[in-house]
């Protein structure tokens, strides 16, 4: 069964060719090409089961030292968070729904 999550890449600014060959060499199922990490770069992707994402990005974070790589992730139940990756090392912040205090005169 599994869980889908939608991923966006972001970070950094300009990615390099060298980067995007070196994600496509670490993860071959995702990124065949270079061309497929730039499809995943400018759209969310599609709903996937990438479940060495964190390990993926941890390798390609250490292979180019002080750039920080970010993965915009939301699962299928809604849930969002960031993971950042740099210099091999990752943390996750997860995102909160805050709702505004009620105010009465609002209703209508």
């Amino acid at each position: 069964m599994g869980y889908y999550t939608t991923y966006r890449l972001k970070q950094p600014e300009e990615w390099t060719e060298e980067m995007k060959q070196a994600l496509a060499e670490i993860q071959p199922d995702y990124f065949q090409t270079t061309d497929l990490v730039d499809d995943w770069l400018n759209d969310d992707f599609d709903d996937c089961k990438w479940y060495d994402h964190e390990t993926n990005m941890i390798e390609l974070s250490d292979r180019f030292q002080e750039v920080l790589f970010q993965v915009h992730c939301r699962g299928e139940d809604g849930s969002e968070w960031i993971n950042y990756f740099m210099n091999g090392k990752s943390t996750t912040c997860y995102g909160e729904v805050v709702f505004e205090k009620f105010d009465q005169t609002k209703l209508k």
